[in-house]
């Protein structure tokens, strides 16, 4: 999962993102940060949404699936196993890698949220 990841992680060390570090840096402020730190969560639980239900309904994406499903019942370090299909485990989390692509996000709104989502799924 950390090969297919690395290249989000490269282009957003090149600056390729739209993460900003100041707050001033947006002409939203602290407003914009806090609803786009919000809008990464929404998003987030609306993508894990859709693309668990694919992972069910889509026969292709239920084959990689299965493996998850194999291991009977899953704990909190079940990605730190073969619990999950490379390409599944990287599925679930792409828009991790790709809001702050689309969506100017402060550095720190983006790191709250991924903090909060990792938490709450533990």
């Amino acid at each position: 999962m950390s090969l297919l990841a690395a290249p989000w992680d490269v282009a957003a060390a090149a600056g390729a993102d739209r993460r900003y570090a100041a707050v001033g840096d947006h002409p939203g402020g602290a407003a914009y940060a806090v609803a786009t730190a919000v809008a990464f969560l929404a998003v987030g639980e609306t993508y894990s949404y859709w693309e668990n239900r694919a992972l069910h309904r889509v026969p292709a994406l239920a084959r990689l699936h299965a493996a998850y499903h194999a291991v009977g019942s899953p704990t909190p370090f079940a990605a730190l196993t073969l619990a999950f299909h490379p390409l599944d485990g990287y599925a679930q989390g792409l828009y991790f890698h790709a809001f702050p692509f689309v969506v100017p996000v402060h550095r720190g709104a983006s790191r709250c949220s991924t903090a909060a989502v990792r938490t709450a799924v533990m």
